[in-house]
């Protein structure tokens, strides 16, 4: 695979949203009327989805992870140009975008297209599979409950939006259709609506007050032909904003917002005005390039990747006091980062780097020592965007702690290991402690 072609899809394991705790249950908001039976059904049959979809994304990262020693990561997140180097797989997908405005305006939080609520034979709820097909009064819920929830959407279990920060708009620019695909006996595909926003704020946590701006989707998977919206599912973004004192979901720039949606799942439609958009004055409208140095890496940036490194070790089952395949971890610190550049500047990798110190009970008696644990991530871009959400590791990362035994046990051991298992010709930096 040629790394000068950020085109091409990484097969990389990920990690789905699905798998994070869902933060902002609330009741289903009903157009028509259902049976509490009905209703106690459907939230047994949700729970039963979200431990199937957890169970099947970790044997999908176990078994995936052997296969990452063998993939280059080239995506179209770390081109420069994002409108550029957009996947062709997803111009193909969509529909027209904001070149035809009289296609693209036609979708917006107070006016839409609207059809007849379709019910189906058996009595059940049918996902919509057009954005034609929602209603005015949908668009008003899914509105009205993104607005509610944006402030709770902070990275990985954050606190969210502070209340420091006073969001001056948001502005609704349409919305994309996605296929979704809930693998399992009892789950057919299924269609979700991503709601799309461009949120401008005044950031008042530091000295002076800061004018910010980014992109941000909510997806609905439960929007159906009859006239119901289920509000209690919904997915969460992948990307980080890493502010000064808070981070969040979202994109700085919303031509990477739409490659997040594609690489995510299978894009079937997209109604986006971007003459919606409005005027940021805290900067320009200019796409962010990527890092291309580790001194560029901000404080703010550093502390969300320790924190999700933290958040894959619990789904990997490493924590303080564990023991599996003979090895006890008795301490975990954060070690620091290497970050590494491909050679035209297009692309960028950072590894989470942690000292695990373990007793090994695989020897004739037990031996304390320390080894080194890492996740690799792409595309770490000024401004503060990166994401923990999935794992595109050139090196091979194993997933079970047995697998550690013989990992590299001081920091020259690892500085070798990266660099020689290291795509050639890309630059190598770490801020780790010589120990």
């Amino acid at each position: 695979m040629n790394e000068n072609e950020p085109n091409e899809k990484s097969l990389s394991p990920i990690l789905s949203p699905e798998t994070f705790a869902q933060k902002y249950p609330e009741p289903k908001i009903p157009l028509g009327t259902e049976s509490s039976e009905n209703e106690t059904g459907k939230a047994s049959s949700k729970a039963h989805r979200r431990k199937m979809i957890l169970f099947g994304t970790l044997a999908v990262i176990i078994v995936a992870g052997a296969v990452t020693a063998a993939v280059l990561i080239t995506t179209g997140a770390f081109s420069k140009n994002k409108k550029e180097t957009e996947p062709d797989e997803f111009e193909e997908m969509v529909e027209t975008e904001t070149e035809d405005e009289t296609e693209t305006k036609e979708t917006s939080a107070t006016s839409a297209p609207t059809t007849a609520p379709a019910a189906d034979p058996a009595g059940q709820h049918v996902s919509v599979n057009s954005l034609n097909q929602i209603t005015d009064e949908q668009i008003k819920i899914m509105d009205e409950h993104s607005r509610k929830v944006i402030r709770e959407d902070g990275n990985s279990g954050e606190d969210g939006i502070p209340d420091q920060v006073t969001i001056d708009q948001m502005n609704y620019i349409g919305m994309i259709r996605q296929c979704i695909d809930y693998t399992g006996p009892d789950h057919d595909e299924k269609d979700m609506i991503q709601m799309v926003y461009q949120v401008l704020l005044t950031d008042n946590t530091g000295d002076q007050p800061v004018k910010r701006q980014y992109f941000w989707m909510h997806g609905f998977t439960d929007v159906c032909q009859d006239g119901t919206v289920d509000t209690s599912e919904t997915e969460q973004m992948w990307t980080t904003l890493s502010f000064e004192n808070w981070s969040a979901q979202g994109c700085l720039d919303v031509d990477y917002l739409f490659t997040e949606a594609a690489e995510r799942n299978t894009v079937r439609e997209k109604k986006i005005d971007k003459s919606l958009i409005q005027p940021f004055e805290g900067g320009s409208d200019e796409v962010h390039p990527v890092l291309t140095s580790i001194g560029q890496i901000t404080p703010a940036m550093e502390r969300d990747l320790e924190k999700g490194g933290y958040i894959w070790q619990e789904i990997s089952g490493v924590f303080e006091g564990v023991q599996d395949s003979g090895i006890r971890v008795d301490n975990i610190e954060y070690a620091g980062l290497v970050f590494t550049v491909s050679p035209n500047k297009g692309m960028n990798r950072v590894y989470v780097i942690f000292r695990f110190d373990i007793t090994d009970f695989n020897q004739s008696s037990p031996v304390n020592r320390s080894i080194y644990w890492y996740l690799g991530f792409n595309g770490l871009y000024e401004g503060g965007q990166l994401q923990t959400r999935v794992l595109m590791n050139k090196v091979y990362h194993p997933f079970h702690l047995g697998d550690w035994v013989d990992a590299p046990g001081t920091v020259e051991e690892l500085r070798k290991f990266l660099q020689e298992n290291e795509t050639d010709g890309w630059t190598y930096e770490d801020n780790l402690d010589s120990c």
